[in-house]
């Protein structure tokens, strides 16, 4: 797995750069969710996106039963 965190740029020319990201810590990292065996960044964005679903149920239902 590639760590979103770990990015670095390897230049190619005079206007080309090459985007890089390195290997997972795993363990190593503090991001490391072990009991979930994952990294935390990439389950932050998930549970974020589920919030967001959830928030904007109740407005949907607000709106239909205006209706």
């Amino acid at each position: 797995m590639k760590c979103p965190l770990l990015q670095r740029y390897l230049i190619e020319g005079e206007n080309k750069a090459l985007e890089v990201f390195d290997d997972c810590l795993k363990e190593e990292c503090a991001w490391w969710e072990g009991a979930g065996k994952r990294c935390a960044v990439l389950s932050l964005s998930r549970q974020l996106w589920l919030l967001v679903g959830d928030a904007s149920m109740p407005a949907e239902k607000i709106a239909a039963a205006g209706k």
